[in-house]
């Protein structure tokens, strides 16, 4: 008559549990995209080198350049996960009458 493991697992918990497994994605996303930054500071490459580079040769350009580039990806990657938590949200999908 009810629901077997994998159907209470699949319709129940998943629901449930999907918006706070979005909502660590996102903070781990951002993280990285911190660290990806601070990484070129010790010569690992990555995010930050137009940032540090900028720093180094005492260019403007460069350090506003780099860190405007910088914020547009971590904002946008914020934004985009944000969107799918709410989407995940099961309280969105009761019907309030």
């Amino acid at each position: 008559m009810g629901m077997n493991p994998w159907q209470r697992w699949w319709w129940v918990q998943v629901p449930l549990i999907l918006p706070i497994f979005i909502a660590g994605l996102r903070i781990a996303a951002i993280v990285g995209i911190a660290i990806a930054t601070v990484g070129a500071k010790f010569g690992a490459g990555g995010l930050g080198v137009l940032l540090f580079d900028g720093i180094a040769q005492n260019r403007n350009d460069k350090i506003t350049t780099g860190a405007i580039a910088v914020s547009l990806l971590a904002f946008t990657i914020n934004g985009g996960l944000l969107v799918l938590e709410r989407l995940a949200n099961p309280s969105r999908r009761v019907s309030k009458t």
